[in-house]
């Protein structure tokens, strides 16, 4: 009996051994795991030095009872803004209408066929923000209106007078008005006046941006990138505004597509400009590429491609739907967000490092 009673107690001993052992290794695991997570937290703090978007809420998110602050919405409607009536019985009746903002001028616009108008929109943060009662329109194009940007002027070229550039993207031409305002400078009262400055399209735009210091990139069908160069006063050998093609060569022209890459022969969907970097950044369906745009924002020159579906750890295919960037004091090291069709958010940089 004693006999057994030892084995016993041995088999006990060694049971509470084995535990023990597995306790430990499982402290260990664990510890290394806090590790693993710690390090990877300090990582991302590096690479991701995102701002705090808190920082930028311009009104407190209205309280929600009995809901944790870490469960209300990040942001709320604040407020909604009407089309004007009389703009909204034109659209029923209109084959084709685009619209957009320009926060520059506090405007929004919106196009019937080859009729522009503009409105003031009012601030909902402003109390004295004056309602949408100032119109400006512009109907002298022959052609459908499918893009509208603001561009800032060239030096010498206009007027003092003339603040802003217009720019309206038919579908076989670009066209730009000039801005003038009176009154005070909140832009309350402005004027469209033509340049009589404008530009053929020989295929049909996709997209369009400026630079802050006027530069003018168009896309089109044909996967090709445009500078828009205009001119005060046009020339023997120069018009006052002429279509350069940053993107392709002359020799290209003549080599067949399917002997270049996809991504070369893809649509260009959407043009970014970061003007604290001097970058432009293209975006295709599932690639963006990166050009500097030199040190004093007057030049071109191809950086790098970034072809999603050639990157690892990502689900594949990669749609992307959208592209954002991200300002040098908001971060150094992201420089660029994209947003794929998932709703997954990519970080990018143009960093070597």
């Amino acid at each position: 009996m004693a006999e057994v009673e030892d084995k016993r107690g041995k088999e006990r001993e060694d049971k509470r051994g084995r535990r023990t052992k597995r306790g430990k290794m499982a402290e260990v695991e664990i510890q290394a795991f806090i590790d693993r997570l710690d390090a990877c937290g300090q990582r991302d703090a590096r690479v991701l030095e995102l701002p705090d978007f808190s920082e930028f809420t311009t009104t407190p998110i209205t309280e929600s009872p009995g809901v944790p602050n870490d469960q209300r919405p990040f942001a709320t409607r604040v407020d909604s803004i009407a089309i004007p009536q009389f703009l909204s019985d034109k659209r029923s009746s209109a084959e084709t209408s685009f619209m957009g903002l320009l926060p520059q001028i506090s405007r929004s616009w919106i196009s019937f066929d080859n009729h522009l108008f503009l409105w003031r929109f009012p601030n909902p943060f402003d109390e004295e923000s004056p309602e949408n009662t100032q119109f400006s329109s512009h109907k002298s194009l022959d052609n459908t209106i499918m893009l509208v940007t603001l561009a800032v002027p060239k030096k010498g070229v206009f007027s003092d007078s003339v603040k802003w550039l217009i720019v309206i993207v038919t579908d076989s031409e670009v066209v730009f008005l000039g801005v003038q305002y009176h009154g005070d400078p909140s832009f309350d009262n402005i004027t469209l006046v033509p340049t009589y400055i404008g530009v053929a399209l020989e295929s049909s735009p996709l997209c369009i941006c400026s630079t802050s210091e006027g530069r003018v990139f168009v896309t089109c069908d044909d996967s090709n990138i445009y500078e828009l160069d205009y001119q005060g006063e046009s020339g023997w050998f120069n018009s006052k505004c002429r279509k350069i093609n940053l993107t392709s060569s002359v020799l290209s022209s003549f080599i067949p597509s399917f002997f270049r890459k996809s991504s070369e022969t893809e649509p260009i969907t959407m043009l970014k400009v970061d003007d604290s970097r001097n970058i432009l950044y293209a975006l295709r369906s599932s690639s963006v590429t990166a050009y500097f745009l030199g040190s004093d924002g007057n030049q071109f020159e191809a950086l790098n491609t970034l072809d999603f579906n050639l990157t690892p750890n990502l689900n594949k295919p990669v749609e992307i739907a959208s592209i954002f960037v991200v300002p040098k004091n908001h971060s150094h090291s992201v420089h660029l967000v994209a947003i794929t069709r998932k709703g997954h958010r990519l970080f990018c940089t143009t960093n070597p490092n």
